[in-house]
């Protein structure tokens, strides 16, 4: 069952089977977060979902679905992140669906997944629809780590 401990991360529940936590807290006057899951994969549904509602935190609106395939390599967290920031800036995607695989070799993690979302329509002069929007991702405070309970992350969004 999702845990919930921001207002912004209210739909989130309706979009994945997977369970997780997701926590904002204040650094510095940027976005920081504190994720929990039960595996890797559900761990970066769950930070991918963090990024995509400080981005965009309302009802889905906009074009169609788009997918978008990723595969990333070492400093998996930060590159993802910084990925979807990188499609939200490139073509105004908010990303609302994620399906991963790890893949573990000779201490080589990669992840493979697919982003699904849809892109923001135009707006007009005066309308507001974006949130936070983040320009990076920071190494400050981040951690991957395995715990008892499944895996934990925690992340800062530079503004």
């Amino acid at each position: 069952m999702l845990k919930l401990k921001c207002s912004i991360f209210k739909q989130v529940s309706e979009m994945t089977d997977q369970e997780f936590s997701i926590e904002q807290f204040d650094e510095a006057g940027d976005a920081a977060f504190r994720v929990t899951a039960e595996n890797l994969e559900a761990l970066f549904a769950a930070c991918g979902h963090a990024l995509s509602k400080l981005i965009f935190p309302f009802e889905r609106t906009g074009g169609p679905l788009k997918e978008q395939v990723l595969a990333l390599h070492s400093s998996l967290l930060v590159d993802f992140l910084s990925e979807l920031i990188f499609l939200f800036d490139s073509q105004a995607l908010i990303s609302r669906e994620f399906q991963f695989q790890v893949h573990v070799r000779e201490e080589q993690v990669q992840l493979v997944g697919q982003v699904h979302g849809f892109s923001l329509p135009p707006v007009g002069p005066g309308e507001q629809l974006l949130g936070f929007v983040p320009k990076g991702v920071s190494y400050h405070l981040l951690e991957v780590e395995e715990t008892e309970k499944g895996w934990s992350a925690q992340f800062v969004l530079d503004g």
